[in-house]
């Protein structure tokens, strides 16, 4: 059986974020590249992750049309499982969109947009500073 885990607003949250980190790095999985509200889903020994698409030097997909961070859906193997405390915490039924407060998935969204308008500026710079 497929579990879902959402992950709404709880980056900002460091209970939840530093195991959540963690987990992801133990399974090869970077986490700067999945993005608040992302949807990651555990079954058969796998891992469904969204996750911000990247370029070929590795930067972040702009893409043009939304003019927000392009994503995609990436499958790894399940090397570590989830702990079961944060299991716990993230285990959702519902649509990620959906999960957690109003005013977490106004800021949410925001947050994407200004990470979108960043990487625009970045990339028409050149590169960071």
């Amino acid at each position: 059986m497929a579990e879902v885990y959402a992950l709404p607003y709880m980056w900002n949250d460091a209970e939840h974020k530093n195991p959540m980190c963690d987990w992801l790095r133990a399974n090869n999985i970077d986490p700067n590249t999945v993005p608040v509200r992302s949807r990651i889903t555990v079954s058969d020994g796998h891992i469904a992750v969204e996750m911000i698409k990247l370029d070929a030097a590795g930067g972040k997909h702009l893409d043009e049309a939304t003019r927000r961070l392009a994503l995609e859906t990436r499958v790894f193997p399940l090397l570590a499982p989830m702990p079961e405390k944060l299991r716990a915490a993230l285990l959702l039924a519902a649509d990620p969109v959906d999960a957690g407060p109003p005013w977490a998935r106004a800021l949410a969204a925001q947050l994407d947009e200004i990470n979108g308008l960043l990487t625009t500026l970045v990339n028409r710079s050149g590169g960071p500073p």
